[in-house]
């Protein structure tokens, strides 16, 4: 018989390694739940070309303009055949219908890089770029209703947003920065001037948002407390109806916040950041003689540090809540590269994001991010291992 010191030490150790094991398996962490995916270099592909832009307002890339409704269908914008298309998904990420949009002639759209989508999906709004950019309402069948033509401006200065079943916001800042509301019925769209900063606005619930330092709004506020408080910005919206209203002071923990991505329900921001990498033998550049050797081979660089595109989330009061590094989550596979996109949209499913494979074959995606304990992963793969056709259909 073992000794009752021995036999204490045991439970002491088993139990301590149970725990330990209980919490890893219940430690939440992020994976990719493939939610879209489009071969591009298929002839029968609906669209063979995407339509990259940096949007300026918004201080973002595109892979391709990609639109919501409140239904929660996609409008993903392509182009075949010198045609304007626009796949259009269900909330499952399945594809519902193709549209190929008109304009008032009969003539197909060559180039569209903005698009917005009433909250019934019955509109769809873009802006042609041609010579002179032409905003177009068309129904759900792609035929269009009404046009107007706007001044010239830099395409990447535009921005459009579908709030009402009838309007729309479209945002310019091509020297200054106004908001046209346009109205279907009314010949010529009203002129706003929008007292908030060019760049790094948020279009969310009706309300252009934006997060905006102190000493920018001392002088724009008369409100009483807002001079030396460097560590905090205030959150603001705008409409043309509400004007300028302070939303709530939070304690910035990253300058990454006042470039929202996203807004949830829950009132929480998302914003990309660029943070680095640390090679595990970065140290040995630390040692004088190996650093030297091996600048003079021309190897150095090969133990630095890069920067890698993540997600940071943020708290409606600022705090940070967490961090995803992207290449760690969604990782390609042998010889694909790929290449990160807009951050499309985030709710209780899932963070949803544009992912392009941009060697052959060529391949367009919208993953979901999705957040999962430990031992939930271990269980799908599980499922998955003995019972593989139960879990692909369960997926489809």
């Amino acid at each position: 018989m073992l000794p009752k010191k021995r036999v204490f030490i045991l439970i002491v150790i088993f139990l301590g390694l149970t725990s330990l094991t209980v919490m890893f398996a219940n430690n939440p962490i992020y994976i990719v739940d493939p939610f879209f995916s489009l071969p591009l270099s298929v002839p029968e592909a609906p669209i063979n070309k995407l339509l990259y832009m940096h949007y300026a307002l918004s201080s973002h890339v595109i892979r391709t303009p990609v639109a919501l409704d409140a239904k929660g269908r996609f409008y993903i914008v392509g182009r075949k055949n010198g045609k304007i298309r626009v796949i259009v998904l269900n909330p499952a990420g399945r594809i519902e219908r193709i549209i190929t949009p008109r304009l008032k002639d009969g003539r197909f759209l060559r180039l569209c890089f903005h698009i917005s989508v009433s909250p019934s999906g019955e509109c769809i709004w873009t802006i042609e770029d041609e010579v002179i950019p032409r905003v177009t309402v068309h129904g759900r069948n792609g035929r269009a209703k009404v046009s107007w033509l706007v001044n010239e401006h830099a395409i990447n200065y535009y921005r459009i947003y579908a709030y009402a079943e009838d309007s729309a916001y479209i945002v310019q800042g091509d020297g200054g920065l106004f908001c046209l509301r346009f109205m279907i019925g009314q010949y010529k769209p009203q002129k706003f001037e929008m007292p908030i900063s060019l760049f790094s606005i948020f279009f969310h619930n009706g309300k252009f948002w934006q997060i905006k330092d102190i000493d920018n709004l001392a002088q724009q506020f008369s409100k009483s407390g807002i001079k030396g408080q460097k560590l905090y910005s205030w959150v603001i919206s705008w409409t043309p109806e509400e004007g300028a209203r302070l939303v709530r002071r939070i304690l910035v923990q990253s300058p990454t916040i006042k470039h929202i991505k996203w807004i949830d329900e829950q009132g929480n921001f998302y914003a990309y950041a660029y943070l680095p990498t640390y090679h595990p033998l970065s140290f040995l550049m630390e040692i004088d003689l190996i650093k030297r050797f091996l600048q003079a081979v021309g190897i150095s660089d090969i133990l630095r540090g890069r920067q890698v595109k993540s997600i940071q989330v943020f708290s409606s009061e600022g705090r940070l809540l967490d961090t995803i590094i992207l290449p760690s989550i969604i990782r390609p596979k042998r010889g694909e590269e790929l290449k990160y996109g807009q951050l499309i949209k985030a709710d209780e499913k899932g963070i949803y994001l544009e992912v392009e494979k941009v060697n052959e074959p060529r391949e367009y995606r919208i993953v979901r991010i999705v957040k999962k304990r430990r031992w939930q992963v271990w269980w799908d793969a599980l499922r998955s291992w003995f019972n593989p056709a139960q879990i692909e259909g369960k997926e489809r």
